[in-house]
């Protein structure tokens, strides 16, 4: 569950907020997993997707430092689609059956790459990914709602955010996704949960449907479950993934639309509290 650009339907969603060391710091990293499918057709005539364009995408935003992503922060799983769904079976086994930050002024840039069934516009602030959608294929790439970009710019002035363009009209697992970043808020671990899958606004103030499984990991500790991964992992991927890990199966639950925010000492002492919050700049 997340924002989609138009209608769109996600499910089987598994997120992953954790810790990791890189290069001697420590860094935040996301895994991101669900099963897409457009529903938006050619020639729909209705705003605010009123064109032949029939590509569709779904919005990810990152509380990472200010101009800190490119596309060297996303991470190659093709040789191991299983990371999270075996973070996902330590924690639930198979059984028989609002803070706000200062928003910091950056020069807004995009970069576009495949990830999966994706092809991804890395902004740095959403107000750049209308200029970046002509770089994006044909067959994915989204009419521009503008409306929707300028919302993530006012709200999360600054950040990061990847705009995953998809056009799969049977319902697609996808391949995890993987990112690390420098987080602007180091004592928080983070997982975008906004809702909003018709292409309009998200409400802020409204309840929402959840289907997420929620995994969470730190560097230090030795609580949770112990993960046993079944694809072999490079130094890249391995470095950014848990030994143990905690969590919270939100499936079928009825939250106040918002992100996922763990505090990370509460990990660290046994006791995870999994909040829903909106971190960001009004």
């Amino acid at each position: 569950m997340c924002v989609a650009a138009a209608p769109a339907r996600f499910s089987h969603t598994i997120v992953y907020a954790g810790e990791a060391r890189r290069d001697g710091s420590i860094v935040h990293v996301l895994g991101y997993e669900n099963t897409a499918q457009n529903r938006i057709g050619p020639r729909r005539w209705f705003a605010p997707w009123r064109s032949s364009t029939v590509g569709n995408a779904m919005l990810l935003h990152f509380p990472a430092t200010p101009g800190s992503m490119s596309q060297a922060n996303a991470v190659d799983t093709e040789s191991c689609p299983h990371i999270l769904s075996d973070m996902v079976r330590a924690l639930f086994p198979p059984v028989a059956s609002v803070n706000f930050a200062q928003a910091l002024p950056v020069d807004a840039t995009a970069e576009v790459f495949d990830s999966g069934i994706y092809t991804v516009v890395l902004a740095s602030d959403a107000s750049a990914i209308p200029d970046a959608l002509q770089r994006v294929p044909g067959a994915k790439r989204p009419a521009a709602n503008d409306e929707l970009f300028a919302w993530y710019s006012r709200h999360f002035a600054g950040w990061p955010v990847a705009l995953c363009c998809f056009d799969n009209r049977d319902a697609h697992h996808a391949t995890p996704m993987l990112w690390w970043y420098e987080p602007r808020f180091p004592e928080l671990l983070f997982a975008p949960a906004i809702d909003a899958h018709t292409g309009g606004l998200p409400d802020l103030d409204a309840s929402v449907d959840v289907d997420h499984r929620v995994v969470l990991g730190t560097i230090d500790g030795d609580g949770g479950m112990p993960v046993r991964y079944s694809d072999p992992l490079d130094d890249d991927v391995g470095s950014l993934l848990p030994e143990r890990v905690v969590g919270a199966d939100f499936a079928g639950s009825r939250l106040p639309n918002g992100d996922f925010v763990t505090a990370v000492e509460s990990i660290r002492r046994g006791s995870p509290r999994i909040e829903r919050r909106v971190l960001g700049v009004a």
